[in-house]
């Protein structure tokens, strides 16, 4: 048997194989979202070095306040999340949204900018 995210379904019937395809697209969508925040994080971390060391706590805030997930974050001795914490809502106008959205852009702002020649 196993669960994720309150889904419970259990292997061997093989009456679920639908079911199981669901859990494994499910699973597998979490973990490339899971990579994405770690990316995100390293990438930060590798491109505003000097924000991280002058300012850890601040920048960490700022980097957790992207997502609701306190995994990345946090500490990953904790329970994974019931729920899908993302970027991507189906309302624009929806706070939470906004939040992230901005806080990306707040974080993106202290990497250096590449000019090209054109």
């Amino acid at each position: 048997m196993v669960s994720f995210q309150g889904t419970t379904t259990v292997l061997l019937n093989l009456t679920t194989q639908v079911l199981l395809d669901h859990l494994v697209q499910n699973v597998l969508w979490e973990l490339s979202e899971l990579c994405f925040q770690a990316e995100l994080l390293s990438l930060d971390k590798f491109l505003a070095p000097v924000k991280w060391a002058n300012e850890p706590l601040q920048r960490e805030n700022l980097y957790n306040s992207i997502f609701e997930s306190p995994i990345i974050g946090g500490s990953w001795n904790g329970l994974l999340p019931e729920q899908s914490f993302s970027l991507h809502y189906d309302d624009l106008h929806d706070a939470t949204f906004l939040t992230s959205i901005n806080s990306l852009q707040h974080l993106m702002t202290a990497w250096p900018r590449i000019l090209t020649k054109r």
